[in-house]
């Protein structure tokens, strides 16, 4: 664009560079309409004047040239001044102004702060898609102070999660993944390593199929942070595939680590009883000094590498969680009840049901475990939940949650009220919260079993919270079993909570 443009339009008197040199009439239509024939005369100055007008149109084409230029010149002038104007209301506006401690709070308020990488359900096409997600990084593009308060916001960075998804990734990821390691400085790491997607595992089965994959130098700088990690996830299907993905533990430590989840993929014992494929990983996790809870979704691939192979897998003395998604052995409970001093808190999501279990009134020494606090468990059957409460003594429980399953025998509840009130005698606890539900197999309240849960309520003096699925016992002629609680339950000070088999609830204070 010239510079030279003028500033502003200017008419004839201030020397405008362009007005109309002449002006000629047009042929009439009375001429066209009487066809009239022009002369020699007309047209030889009809030609003239076509030239003549031809050169006027060169001269409008220029002047229309010289037009454009000059809006697109205001144009750009526009935009200058909109920018300013846009500069000054920034420079002005009270997120500018905020203070660290403010902001620092705010931050904390961010509901995905976790670095996403991989194969993440999308909710507005209902299915799963590659995405990355780094909203901690959106962050740093509001300002420079927000930039230079959130790079120094250690827990903004410290969480990295990585899906494997079933296409190749497009571009080479790991200079985000520095981002966000550089700026998490020595905070702990909460880390995620997910190739459990089945459309994904067919082209990672093999190690020379990682080779010039962008998937490879990322895992390997999120392998390499191992030991600054707090939380780590692994959710893998294939051994082979978690071997290549932590080839390189070997010699690491985990100095930090708090929390394992494990899901899909536990220690397998190879085919002559040696340690498992990934045993470099677990010799790691055996020395980590600080691990105190574990999720994984059975425990009998430790529990046997440890019948096997003593203490080459867990160090079971310091563990104090465990959340496991299936029980199905009694041999492997009690591997972890007698292996397991300090635990607190153990929870199995799904029921299960005992191919090795205690026949009922089947005496056995019960394990104290003095610090357990929380047991949460579903039993399939009677004998399930008698197995577990016989073997137990606990004198600081507070919170017991017990689901039954789909085939447990309605009327079995007398030997489960019946073991419960023992195990609570036994342990003197001070419980103050009792959850025993199931919407499919309710607890039926007849006469011997209505006795036997008030001798349960006899051992709980400190209960605060109670929630019972209770069904109708049509054999009984006063009522359903859903009235004789309400009207018999007395307990001052504390809220019960009655559901139906349908999950009508009813809240009964007394």
């Amino acid at each position: 664009m010239p510079n030279n443009l003028p500033d502003s339009p200017q008419c004839i008197k201030c020397k405008t560079r362009i007005l109309p040199t002449f002006s000629l009439a047009g042929v009439s239509a009375y001429t066209f309409r009487a066809n009239i024939v022009p002369t020699n005369t007309d047209i030889a100055r009809t030609k003239a004047n076509l030239e003549e007008e031809e050169q006027e149109i060169r001269r409008y084409d220029e002047e229309i040239q010289y037009a454009s230029l000059f809006l697109e010149k205001l144009k750009a002038q526009k935009e200058v001044l909109l920018q300013k104007m846009e500069e000054r209301r920034s420079w002005l506006a009270p997120v500018r102004r905020l203070p660290v401690e403010i902001l620092e709070k705010i931050f904390l308020e961010v509901p995905e702060k976790t670095l996403q990488v991989g194969g993440f359900w999308n909710t507005k096409s209902k299915g799963y898609r590659f995405s990355v997600k780094a909203t901690s990084l959106s962050l740093t593009h509001v300002s420079c102070h927000w930039r230079n308060v959130a790079n120094g916001t250690r827990f903004l960075w410290s969480s990295i999660e990585w899906k494997r998804w079933k296409k190749p990734m497009r571009r080479d990821l790991t200079p985000l993944l520095d981002i966000y390691l550089r700026n998490a400085a020595d905070a702990p790491l909460h880390v995620l390593i997910d190739v459990y997607n089945r459309d994904a595992m067919p082209a990672l089965r093999k190690v020379q199929d990682w080779k010039g994959r962008h998937e490879l130098p990322f895992l390997q700088t999120l392998v390499g942070q191992f030991s600054r990690c707090e939380q780590l996830s692994v959710n893998c299907l294939e051994p082979t595939v978690l071997q290549h993905a932590l080839q390189d533990t070997e010699g690491k430590t985990f100095p930090k680590l708090r929390k394992l989840l494990y899901k899909r993929n536990g220690p397998i014992l190879g085919s002559d009883g040696s340690m498992p494929i990934n045993g470099r990983f677990w010799d790691a996790i055996r020395c980590a000094p600080r691990l105190e809870y574990i999720d994984v979704d059975a425990i009998a691939h430790f529990t046997e590498m440890e019948i096997f192979h003593p203490g080459s897998i867990l160090p079971w003395d310091q563990l104090q969680i465990i959340h496991m998604t299936n029980l199905d052995s009694y041999t492997d409970f009690r591997v972890l009840i007698t292996h397991c001093p300090l635990l607190e808190e153990i929870q199995v999501e799904e029921a299960f049901e005992f191919d090795d279990g205690l026949a009922y009134e089947e005496i056995i020494e019960p394990v104290v475990l003095p610090w357990l606090q929380v047991l949460d468990f579903g039993p399939e059957r009677a004998e399930d939940l008698y197995s577990i409460l016989a073997s137990l003594s606990l004198p600081s429980l507070k919170r017991l949650d017990i689901g039954l399953g789909d085939s447990y025998d309605p009327y079995g509840v007398l030997w489960g009220f019946e073991v419960l009130s023992s195990m609570l005698q036994r342990s003197g606890c001070t419980l103050t919260s009792m959850r025993l539900v199931n919407t499919n197999r309710p607890w039926i309240f007849n006469e011997a079993s209505f006795a036997l849960f008030s001798s349960v309520l006899e051992q709980s003096p400190y209960l605060e919270f109670l929630e019972v699925y209770v069904g109708d016992d049509y054999e009984m002629e006063d009522g359903s079993s859903i009235t004789r609680a309400q009207n018999q339950l007395s307990y001052p000070n504390r809220a019960f909570a009655f559901g139906h088999a349908q999950g009508e609830k009813w809240t009964v204070p007394q």
